[in-house]
C-alpha cells in the first residue's frame, strides 16, 4: 500500500513524497522517500525510499549473508501504472531492497495500490 503527495508539479509529471508498507512472505517494511513521476493518466516513475525492515524468510536471508534481519533499508523501484479519476493508482514496480548491516540485494517485481494527495 502506498500514500503520495505531490508537492512539485512540473508539466505532465511530478516529484512527490510516497510513504510505502510491503508484507510479504516472512518480511515486512515500512519506508519513505521520494517520486519522480513522468506522465499523468499512465505514468512511469522512480522511486526512492529509506525505511525499515524485517526479514525471516530463510531464502531472503541467504542473499543478503546473515541469518536474521531487522533493521533499516533503502528501496529502489522503477514502475508503470495507471491514475483513476479519483485519487486511486495501481502500480507494477521492479525494486530493489538494499538492508543497512547486512550484505545483499534482493529485487522482484510489485504489484501495488496507492491513494495520491493532490
Amino acid at each position: 500500500m502506498q500514500l503520495l503527495y505531490d508537492f512539485l508539479k512540473i508539466g505532465e509529471g511530478a516529484i512527490g513524497f510516497k510513504v510505502s508498507g510491503a508484507r510479504a512472505n516472512e518480511f515486512s517494511g515500512y519506508y519513505g522517500g521520494l517520486d519522480f513521476r513522468i506522465g499523468s493518466r499512465f505514468f512511469g516513475d522512480v522511486d526512492l525510499l529509506f525505511g525499515y525492515s524485517s526479514v525471516k524468510n530463510e531464502k531472503l536471508l541467504i542473499s543478503y549473508n546473515t541469518t536474521v534481519f531487522s533493521g533499516g533499508a533503502f528501496v529502489g523501484s522503477l514502475g508503470i501504472g495507471y491514475r483513476f479519476i479519483n485519487p486511486l493508482f495501481i502500480r507494477l514496480a521492479y525494486a530493489g531492497h538494499f538492508p543497512f548491516g547486512a550484505s545483499g540485494l534482493n529485487s522482484g517485481f510489485m504489484f501495488q495500490l496507492g491513494f495520491r494527495f493532490k
